[in-house]
């Protein structure tokens, strides 16, 4: 009864600490902290840090800071996190608000500035959503990046007359002359026009500026950078003058009321992401002068139902119009040279594809293919002039049924139809792919038989490659790798890559078509003895054409825990083990049962090192923790015991 008693003692005090009064020192000055009032004094700088400042534990009970005259600074992240403060007290004597001062203190609604500041940090008011107004002194010539940005109730920004580096207008911050724009507070609604001086938009000025329903932008102004108006989600109009040539990265992210925007032809540059998001977006004209779609362009831009590519571009780009589920039909014109990954992904009602591409490459593959996840497309037209359908073109397209035109097609890349199952190919398609399947046949190689078959599965020739891949696999020689090596038959090579794989890479150097068995227990033998070696944990079947190479990843486990792990510039050699050698027969007795990495790995230290359960405690995950655990390193123990009591 006693012991509990004392236990809840000493839990209520923990509990109540912050209702008593703490206090010490940092740097020069010294604090005290009492029923939430944070109480700073003494004379010189408060040092930066987050991770110094003795408040720290402190952080959700201060509701009130008094900064003493003779403090000098307010340091980096001061009150950072400091969630409840509502009211802070800065004195004359303070020269500097460092950076992310005030970061995310969500409850102060106001602060008084006072005219000794002269720098105002990065951040340094950050997140704080109840602030409704600030006002700038006329001795700050510093106003950090982002200073007050996501304040998301700040209605004004307002600058003393007097200040020689800045200005404000309508709550709007601008440096002295009004020539840069440099942030407008987020909680301004209505309409804005950005006056006529102004020839700069800092980036992010119109970031998060949801209240804002339309905006005007001065002849002035010849670029609108990055994210400007990203987020803006309440914009539904924006005049953007002739003047402009660039539109930078993220620029209309999220800007999701936007139904339309005339963009002028002026424009040469439109960055990534310019309007990711503009979900209620319907159209959209490249203009003339714009020669690359970049990477998420129009990603998400869910109501976009046509968009205008003109024949001067040559690039589009990553996921650049992933997910705009309302377009139907996409002409991409004869100038695309280029043509990324993912460009068309998910745009699920995309019926209609007119392909002029006359020198393109497409950057896609059979796992990442451009028209990704476009179960609807069923139409292909290719255009009079196309010579060549690039590889990987239209792989995955399962619902394509039709291609027209083509006239002028000699060569259909490498898995151009990869999983068109439902494609019939027309009478001029249909001679192109026999010169493909002619050539496929003098090449005599199984690999290219497969490729044909993935490429044109519902071409006339499949039966016959499928009985050619019958003949070749009756004639396949059966080896382990360590028999095609002593025959000379292969080249062998192989590196490390983590704990848990390694690389290799097996060329034939025969005329032979090989069916190469790696077994269980085979050694890779670092190159140096400052790495682990490594044991194969699972046997693996090498398919290997005459005159082909093979690179694969093989599941391995490390020996000599004491080493370093494997890296990639880390080469091995190669060595079979004795089936009576114990490492063998643990592998062997492994692959009886389907057991984590964890436990293999545990298992063959345990043989090679016999490594005890405080030794792998080095091994250690991203945030600390062991590894391989108590009941790894058990089960590890007594598969070795079994292991050892096998014949």
């Amino acid at each position: 009864m006693k012991q509990f008693k004392l236990h809840f003692i000493l839990v209520w005090l923990m509990l109540s600490a912050t209702s008593f009064a703490q206090s010490g020192t940092i740097g020069s000055l010294s604090w005290s902290i009492d029923e939430g009032t944070l109480i700073i004094s003494g004379n010189g700088v408060m040092p930066d840090n987050q991770k110094n400042i003795p408040w720290k534990p402190y952080t959700n009970s201060i509701k009130k800071v008094v900064i003493e005259n003779g403090v000098t600074t307010i340091g980096a992240e001061a009150f950072l996190f400091c969630g409840k403060l509502t009211s802070i007290i800065i004195p004359e004597s303070v020269t500097s608000i460092g950076m992310s001062a005030f970061n995310r203190c969500k409850k102060l609604s106001s602060v008084e500035i006072p005219n000794s500041v002269t720098n105002i940090g990065a951040n340094a008011f950050l997140l704080c959503e109840s602030l409704t107004s600030i006002s700038i002194p006329s001795n700050v010539t510093n106003i950090g990046s982002s200073a007050f940005a996501y304040c998301s109730n700040l209605t004004s920004i307002n600058v003393n007359s007097g200040n020689a580096a800045y200005s404000s207008e309508n709550g709007v911050l601008y440096n002295k002359n009004k020539t840069t724009l440099i942030r407008c507070p987020e909680g301004k609604t209505g309409s804005y026009v950005i006056p006529n001086s102004v020839t700069i938009i800092n980036t992010w000025a119109f970031d998060n500026c949801k209240g804002l329903t339309s905006i005007t932008i001065p002849i002035s102004v010849t670029n609108i950078g990055e994210q400007v108006f990203s987020n803006c989600s309440g914009l539904t109009s924006i005049t953007i003058p002739n003047s402009v040539t660039s539109i930078g990265k993220w620029a209309f992210a999220d800007c999701w009321r936007l139904t339309a925007i005339n963009i002028p032809n002026s424009i040469v540059n439109i960055g990534e992401g310019a309007f990711s998001n503009c979900s209620n977006l319907t159209s959209f004209k490249i203009p003339d002068l714009v020669t690359s779609i970049e990477y998420n362009t129009f990603g998400r831009c869910r109501k976009l139902t046509s968009v205008a590519i003109h024949n001067f571009v040559t690039n589009i780009g990553i996921s650049a119009f992933e997910s705009c589920e309302n377009l139907t039909a996409i002409t991409i014109p004869s100038s695309i040279t280029n043509i990324e990954r993912d460009a068309f992904r998910s745009c699920s009602n995309l019926t209609t594809v007119n392909f002029n591409a006359e020198n393109c490459i497409v950057m896609g593959s059979c796992s990442r293919p451009v028209f990704w996840g476009c179960n609807k497309l069923k139409f292909l037209n290719i255009g009079s002039n196309v010579v060549k359908i690039p590889d990987y073109a239209f792989c995955g397209c399962s619902s394509l049924t039709s291609v027209t035109g083509a006239e002028s097609v000699k060569d259909i890349g490498k898995s151009a139809f990869n999983g068109c199952i439902n494609l019939l190919f027309n009478n001029l398609l249909e001679k192109v792919i026999y010169a493909v399947w002619e050539q496929t046949m003098k090449d005599n190689k199984l690999s290219r038989y497969h490729e044909f078959i993935e490429s044109y599965p519902r071409s006339k020739y499949v039966s016959e490659v499928k009985q050619r891949i019958e003949e070749i696999e009756n004639q396949r020689l059966t080896l382990t790798l360590f028999e095609a090596i002593e025959k000379k038959y292969v080249l062998f090579s192989a590196w490390g890559k983590n704990i848990e794989s390694s690389n290799i890479e097996i060329k034939n150097v025969s005329e032979l078509n090989l069916n190469l068995t790696i077994p269980l227990g085979t050694y890779l033998g670092a190159n140096s003895n400052s790495y682990q070696n490594m044991i194969l944990t699972k046997a693996q079947n090498i398919v290997l054409d005459a005159e082909n190479t093979v690179k694969s990843t093989v599941s391995t486990a490390c020996m000599n825990m004491y080493r370093s792990i494997p890296k990639s510039s880390n080469d091995f050699g190669i060595t079979q083990l004795p089936d009576n050698d114990l490492r063998t027969k643990v592998i062997k007795e492994l692959n009886r049962g389907n057991y984590s990495f964890r436990i293999i790995q545990a298992a063959i230290w345990i043989v090679t090192d016999n490594a005890s359960y405080e030794a792998m405690g080095t091994l250690k995950n991203n945030d600390g923790t062991r590894v391989i655990n108590n009941q790894d390193y058990t089960a590890a123990s007594a598969i070795v015991n079994r292991a050892r009591n096998t014949e």
